[in-house]
């Protein structure tokens, strides 16, 4: 059962125009839903780029809400330099 509002990933700095790596606020989002039972987690629309793995760990009874999101390696993260 999901308890209380939602975890938003923009109110933990997350960018949805893909401008910038939101890996970061993926991983406070994970910290501050850390045993806690009945959580509910959204994720605006958007394009979130990560530049490494998002771990949810110790969590009971959770929902990921992705409203027509896409999260994404970070482009950056692979970027092989162009040869002329």
């Amino acid at each position: 059962m999901i308890q209380g509002s939602p975890y938003n990933v923009l109110d933990f700095g997350a960018d949805p125009t893909g401008a910038s790596d939101s890996t970061a606020a993926f991983q406070a989002l994970a910290a501050a839903t850390t045993e806690k039972a009945g959580v509910a987690i959204y994720i605006p629309p958007g394009k979130y780029y990560v530049s490494d793995t998002i771990s949810f760990t110790r969590m009971w009874f959770f929902s990921i809400f992705a409203d027509d999101a896409m999260i994404l390696p970070d482009p950056s993260a692979n970027r092989s330099e162009e040869h002329t």
